[in-house]
């Protein structure tokens, strides 16, 4: 029985995290993790973050030598689409996408264009 009431909890928290999502996207036609989605989650007392439920299907990888972030990625997002407009969370370096099934990298728009011609199942 234990085990079902955490269910119901890590449920209950992601659904509130969603649904912060959706007021957000309802409201300003977008939505994500920044500043205005971190002050609504904190006055209404949802986690910022959800359990992973899948394998990230992307990653993100910092160039810089001796920087170690990297970032999993489930779908293709502004950070995924154009990545030489973003920089890496830790160092401010640029980094790479990393398509783990293929193996395909890309750093511009224009790589990921061209990565999603190439790889048949995406």
């Amino acid at each position: 029985m234990a085990g079902r009431a955490v269910v119901r909890l890590v449920f209950a928290r992601v659904v509130r995290h969603e649904l912060i999502h959706a007021w957000e996207y309802r409201e300003f036609g977008e939505a994500g993790h920044g500043p205005r989605f971190r002050e609504r989650a904190d006055r209404l007392d949802v986690s910022t973050t959800c359990p992973t439920f899948t394998d990230a299907r992307l990653l993100l990888d910092c160039t810089a030598a001796d920087c170690d972030w990297t970032a999993n990625r489930h779908r293709a997002s502004p950070a995924v689409m154009e990545p030489a407009d973003r920089r890496c969370g830790r160092c401010g370096s640029r980094y790479e996408v990393i398509h783990v099934a293929s193996g395909e990298r890309w750093r511009t728009a224009a790589g990921y264009r061209g990565a999603r011609e190439r790889i048949p199942e995406w």
